[in-house]
């Protein structure tokens, strides 16, 4: 994790986060979107995995004990992560969608904080224009919440990797690195 980010769940202008918003407020395509989102989401859990114990946290709501609360207490850094899965815990679920929630509820937490920037724009004339993207997007996002979470439930203690990209999104990516690089000029 670079020096300069923060794996705080309220702090939505996160850099992680912030091409994203940029995607959304700019209007562009929902591949896009959601390519970006993905990669946040990967490279959020990948951080997320090394500092708190995902697999007692998930073994923990899953069986709501009353252990997870200990759990969470202790975990000192991406704390507002553990209390996702404090949030998530129920008795009659399963692991996997339990970790699906969680995932889902940190996507929803900076989409939510988008709004902000968002409305009004060009594209984006009120809260409710963008809400109803927000649902179109949301079937969208279901397979890659799904994936992530799977992954992280199959391997709780291995941080996911990332989904490899596309040659264009990679050209892409070189592309906007290349403008902010003092060699590419």
């Amino acid at each position: 994790m670079a020096e300069n980010e923060t794996l705080d769940l309220k702090h939505v202008n996160s850099a992680r986060w912030r091409k994203l918003r940029q995607l959304i407020t700019d209007g562009e395509t929902d591949e896009k979107i959601l390519t970006e989102a993905e990669q946040c989401l990967y490279r959020t859990f990948k951080n997320v995995c090394k500092l708190i114990p995902v697999d007692r946290l998930l073994s923990a709501a899953a069986g709501q004990n009353g252990e997870i609360y200990d759990i969470v207490k202790g975990c000192r850094m991406a704390r507002d992560y553990a209390q996702l899965f404090e949030r998530e815990a129920n008795q009659g679920l399963d692991r996997q969608p339990i970790m699906e929630n969680v995932v889902r509820a940190t996507l929803d937490n900076f989409l939510d904080g988008t709004e902000i920037e968002a409305v009004p724009s060009q594209r984006w004339r009120s809260f409710s224009a963008l809400n109803q993207f927000y649902r179109g997007l949301n079937q969208l996002f279901d397979e890659t919440i799904h994936k992530l979470a799977q992954k992280i439930v199959q391997h709780p203690d291995k941080p996911p990797s990332l989904p490899p990209l596309s040659k264009e999104a990679k050209e892409e990516r070189r592309r906007e690195l290349n403008k902010m690089s003092l060699l590419g000029r």
